[in-house]
């Protein structure tokens, strides 16, 4: 049996108004669903569309027509059943980084001892349980975003949006933070969907890869590469080559 999408577009198109009074299209007649588990990657050049996907899901955005689903029910309905993590950290300066974490769980009410234990774990679970009381400002940009992850998977959303969220980080770092990432999907398998421009993270990271191009979606590919998935390896691998010679001949086509 057809397990029903966490989160679905269906026939959507988004037009934004112009300063000149006209209406520009954003995107064109978009269907798109992600799976209970799936770990979904969207990618192609800034402008695409990409973000806007994300901000559907997220209820910050809505359509000029067709519809948005996300949980069983409308995205402003499920909002706190979901976590968005942006491409900056934007995490507050003033608050330690466990604060920071629990922060997420006190918009939603949760009593200060319990969100204070979920974000000591949550730290410890990105290797930064000895930094819970250090402040953003005291943090390397690579712990910031281990913070940010911690604090989007704090309280088990069950769908995760995540927009270019390492895209500032250098390539070591990437890796390392890849590999946390993983980790913390592999534990419980929450629904996500991920926004790169990377072609290399795209494929690290996900079961399934769809390709945006002019708000229209190009092509959507299965990656079947096992996991765990070591990355000299993989880029070792003739398959590993030609998907991302077909990711960047489709975002070329397209764009």
């Amino acid at each position: 049996m057809e397990l029903k999408p966490v989160a679905a577009i269906r026939n959507v198109s988004v037009n934004f108004a112009t300063p000149q009074g006209t209406s520009k299209p954003v995107l064109r007649d978009v269907t798109l669903s992600a799976a209970p588990g799936e770990l979904l990657v969207v990618i192609g050049r800034s402008g695409c569309g990409k973000t806007t996907v994300l901000n559907l899901f997220a209820g910050l955005v809505l359509p000029s027509s067709g519809e948005v689903e996300v949980l069983g029910s409308s995205p402003a309905q499920a909002r706190t059943r979901l976590s968005y993590m942006f491409a900056r950290d934007a995490l507050l300066p003033w608050r330690t980084a466990a604060r920071n974490v629990d922060l997420a769980l006190q918009v939603r009410g949760i009593a200060r001892t319990v969100r204070r234990k979920h974000a000591s774990e949550m730290l410890a679970l990105v290797g930064l349980k000895q930094y819970e009381s250090y402040y953003i400002w005291q943090l390397s940009q690579g712990m910031r975003q281990r913070v940010a992850l911690a604090r989007t998977w704090v309280g088990s959303p069950e769908l995760l949006l995540l927009d270019e969220p390492f895209a500032a980080l250098d390539a070591q770092t990437r890796l390392s933070i890849h590999a946390v990432f993983l980790e913390l999907w592999a534990r419980d398998r929450r629904t996500v969907i991920f926004v790169t421009h990377d072609l290399h993270e795209a494929i690290v990271l996900a079961d399934r890869i769809v390709v945006m191009g002019d708000g229209r979606i190009l092509d959507d590919i299965s990656v079947r590469f096992p996991r765990p998935r070591e990355t000299t390896k993989l880029m070792e691998d003739k398959t590993y080559i030609q998907l991302v010679r077909r990711l960047h001949d489709l975002i070329e086509v397209g764009s």
